[in-house]
């Protein structure tokens, strides 16, 4: 047990700088919200894509299934590589796999080949949200982490909100 890494033995990290914040919570909320949107979407549109690729209803699950197991498999896989290699380079590798992969799709003629580029779509999608937690992490400074939208921090908005406090 003593292999683990001492994090408190870390140079204090205070967040990133005013503007630039606003710019790395919006890539990185843009990141997340594409992944999830993704297989949203997948879900919605296959009927339509089973008609229009013609395969049957029990077949086309496989296109949202490739999504959803590449990310399965290799979420907590990215995150251990988020500490060996880095946040930032596990996120942006993870969102130019994932687009890249949409452009994949986007070509693909055929069932086998649009499954194959959901599957590596999904690998991006895992490193894309594999650290988005700890992005956020480390773009608010420490004091700002824990508050609400409005600047109060989270025991005093809910003890405003009980009738008792």
């Amino acid at each position: 047990m003593g292999d683990a890494p001492r994090y408190d033995d870390a140079p204090a990290w205070d967040g990133v700088p005013m503007p630039r914040r606003l710019g790395a919570i919006a890539a990185v909320a843009c990141g997340v919200g594409l992944a999830v949107l993704d297989g949203t979407i997948a879900n919605v549109a296959l009927p339509t894509i089973a008609r229009e690729l013609e395969i049957s209803p029990a077949d086309s699950i496989w296109i949202v299934n490739a999504y959803q197991l590449a990310i399965m498999v290799t979420l907590l896989t990215f995150s251990a590589l988020g500490d060996i290699a880095g946040y930032r380079r596990v996120y942006t590798s993870g969102l130019a796999l994932f687009t890249l992969a949409s452009l994949g799709c986007t070509l693909a003629g055929s069932f086998r080949m649009l499954v194959l580029a959901r599957a590596v779509q999904g690998i991006g999608a895992a490193a894309v949200t594999s650290v988005n937690t700890t992005l956020i992490r480390t773009i608010y400074p420490r004091r700002h982490l824990g508050r609400v939208e409005h600047g109060g921090d989270l025991g005093h908005a809910d003890a405003r909100h009980h009738p008792g406090g």
